[in-house]
């Protein structure tokens, strides 16, 4: 049951353009898509002379100190 919903609110949120495209674990983009939408936002900014902020995360090893039992 729990697959199905999360079936039907994914295809309607894509259906209806409810989440933004930068959001990342979507189906039809990865990563470069990501870095494309923050390119184009620092280009855009960097003409207006608006401050962008990006914050980055670094997860390589997040999962190194996880006890698997």
């Amino acid at each position: 049951m729990e697959r199905i919903l999360s079936n039907r609110l994914n295809w309607w949120l894509e259906s209806e353009n409810k989440l933004p495209v930068s959001l990342g674990f979507r189906r039809r983009f990865s990563c470069i898509n990501n870095l494309a939408i923050l390119y184009v936002e620092i280009l855009r900014d960097f003409q207006t002379d608006i401050s962008v902020i990006a914050a980055f995360l670094d997860i390589k090893a997040v999962y190194d100190n996880v006890v698997i039992d």
